[in-house]
């Protein structure tokens, strides 16, 4: 629960320090194994990048770091038109809209379900939470490849074999790989396969780690 009044001038820094609280707490004695998908992801690589020592490994999940990306300014300004709707017309049309920009495909019918309101008890306070203080933000959050490179033998990049290859999720991992020359992993199902095929995500998962590191 958020108490109090919050510093969103640094979300991102704060989220990652969350994080590293939270493993200090649960692992005091050695680091975690870290998987992050979406903006969880933009959250892992500032924790990569800022408390490096609590990282085994991260598997950083399609994260839609849009400063990555060429066209970076048209997706800030489609970002910025998704929330102006969200303002005039609400929660559900904005979702719709959303949808399409990361072009979510068979995924769609999913997304929009966890933006309604008639589907959960905190959903409508929670998307109207997401779309004032992460939508307008964390996809702007610039990573600097020098920085990443530096930490690059922690990071595991996955994508989804069912998400679409222009899609800004996707491709920011892609530039990712060839920046740093760390290879790309094809998960199963599309953004959010570690939900929808959970055993065999998790099964790919620790064979991924298993090679790296036999301890696994």
């Amino acid at each position: 629960m958020l108490s109090g009044v919050q510093d969103y001038d640094h979300r991102m820094e704060i989220d990652a320090d969350d994080a590293e609280r939270l493993i200090s707490h649960l692992s005091p004695d050695e680091p975690a194994t870290v998987l992050g998908s979406s903006s969880g992801g933009l959250i892992s690589l500032e924790l990569l990048l800022r408390h490096p020592g609590v990282v085994r490994n991260l598997l950083c999940h399609e994260p839609p770091a849009f400063k990555l990306l060429p066209d970076c300014e048209e997706l800030v300004a489609a970002q910025r038109d998704i929330y102006q709707l969200y303002r005039k017309q609400g929660i559900a049309p904005a979702a719709e809209r959303f949808a399409q920009l990361i072009r979510a495909g068979d995924e769609t019918q999913g997304l929009l379900r966890s933006f309604d309101t008639k589907t959960g008890p905190y959903n409508f306070a929670n998307s109207m939470y997401w779309f004032e203080r992460e939508l307008p933000y964390y996809g702007q959050h610039d990573y600097q490849i020098s920085s990443l490179r530096q930490h690059q033998n922690k990071l595991i990049l996955l994508n989804a074999q069912g998400s679409d290859p222009e899609a800004m999720q996707y491709r920011a991992n892609v530039v990712l790989s060839e920046e740093l020359g760390i290879e790309l992993h094809l998960m199963p199902g599309g953004h959010v396969g570690y939900a929808v095929h959970a055993p065999k995500f998790a099964r790919l998962v620790y064979d991924i780690l298993k090679d790296r590191d036999s301890s696994y």
